[in-house]
């Protein structure tokens, strides 16, 4: 959905939405693991959308 390089701790912020804690192991172990350059995860789970917009009030 989304992945930004950012300052701090960590260089990505890589945002994905998954069914299930199923379907996110599959894309952490099969396909992020995976990948050659990755060294490290850490993962954040949303547990409430408090506001999700795109709208910018002028």
């Amino acid at each position: 959905m989304g992945c930004h390089h950012i300052a701090g701790h960590f260089d990505y912020l890589i945002k994905i939405s998954t069914a299930d804690m199923h379907y996110y192991q599959d894309f952490l172990v099969n396909k992020l693991a995976k990948m050659e350059n990755i060294g490290n995860v850490q993962s954040s789970f949303v547990l409430k959308e408090i506001k999700n917009t795109t709208k910018v009030d002028i």
